[in-house]
């Protein structure tokens, strides 16, 4: 995969560009996993044909990750780490959460998040706490030369 990843950013709408690409929604703070510690608190992995798009649906809690969160502040609590007893609560901790993305074309953003997963499962042992819905995902094992470049993705 070639480009450049952006920088981690507070999830906003309006900083991410409307194409597609794949994205890493994480906390910055470290996450104990089955494998270890994440140090980067990643919490999704997803792809998006409008990464502008996709972000403004997860910042609005439209998104099946987010909304999990949003309906539920006592999961919020465990996958972010912090106090959230009410939806107040979960939508201040959204708006502190951070993104980097990479645009891609449409053609490579499947192989891209396949192969993000899979570094990210064989690091810590499990998917990001929000990746819940992976159908399809295991069904073909991403080349080595996928892999490594995923692997300094979420290390």
């Amino acid at each position: 995969m070639k480009g450049k990843w952006s920088k981690p950013i507070t999830i906003d709408q309006e900083t991410s560009p409307p194409r597609p690409g794949i994205y890493i929604i994480m906390n910055l703070k470290r996450l104990r996993r089955i494998g270890g510690v994440d140090p980067k608190g990643i919490l999704y992995v997803g792809k998006s044909g409008n990464l502008q798009n996709r972000l403004g649906q997860f910042w609005n809690a439209n998104h099946p990750a987010s909304g999990l969160l949003w309906d539920h502040p006592l999961i919020a609590r465990n996958c972010l780490a912090k106090q959230a007893v009410s939806q107040k609560d979960v939508g201040n901790l959204l708006g502190k959460l951070y993104v980097k993305f990479l645009p891609l074309t449409s053609k490579e953003i499947d192989k891209a998040e396949r192969a993000l997963l899979f570094a990210y499962m064989y690091k810590f042992g499990e998917p990001p706490p929000l990746n819940f819905n992976l159908p399809g995902h295991w069904k073909e094992k991403p080349d080595i030369i996928q892999l490594l470049w995923a692997k300094k993705a979420i290390m």
